[in-house]
Parts: C-alpha cells; structure tokens; sequence
C-alpha cells in the first residue's frame, strides 16, 4: 500500500528509473528501490483498477517482505508494502501492487 498525495499509474510511471528511498525509524535512508517498470492490469472485475510497480534494490542488506516507510523521488514520506519476485543482474526485485475504485 502507498500513503502518500497521490499513487496513480501515471504517477508511478513518472518514477520509472528513479529511486525511493527506505528508511530508518528515525528518518535516515536505510537503501534505495528503483522503480523499473509499471504494469497496467486494468480493472479487476470488482470496480477496482489495478496497477503494478516493479522495482529493484541492492542485494545488501537484503529486504524481504514487508511495509517499509519510504520517501517518493518528490520528497513525499509515506509506507510501501513489497513482495519479492527474485534477483536480475545482482539486485532483488520486488512487486508493489495499487488498487483504485473506479468511477461511474
């Protein structure tokens, strides 16, 4: 899940090759996602549109899944939940996955 002002597709695919930052508890970057690709699934049959953002981070320190408190390439705080997907070229990737209503 994303808390921040806004986690539309488009907002997500504005980040594509940028890094969000993990954090400590206390504010300070722990490691860094890119943001490598999104992917529109469109909607789910339930009134809902999904979308999905993969991204990557260093194989060191290892994140695992989780809700990790992140801060957005516009400076925006808020907490992402990750699933890992595997490893490509060194790095451990990662899903996140969006859901909104859709309007009528």
């Amino acid at each position: 899940m994303l808390e921040h002002e806004s986690n539309t597709l488009d907002d997500h695919r504005s980040m594509i090759g940028r890094d969000v930052e993990v954090l400590t508890a206390d504010g300070r970057t722990v490691t860094t996602l890119r943001v490598d690709a999104v992917h529109d699934r469109g909607d789910d049959g339930s009134g809902h549109r999904t979308h999905a953002v993969e991204l990557s981070a260093p194989a060191e320190p290892a994140l695992g899944q989780d809700t990790y408190a992140v801060r957005w390439p516009g400076g925006q705080e808020g907490w992402l939940f990750v699933v890992p997907t595997g490893q490509h070229g060194g790095r451990l990737t990662f899903e996140a996955v969006f859901s909104q209503a859709v309007s009528t």
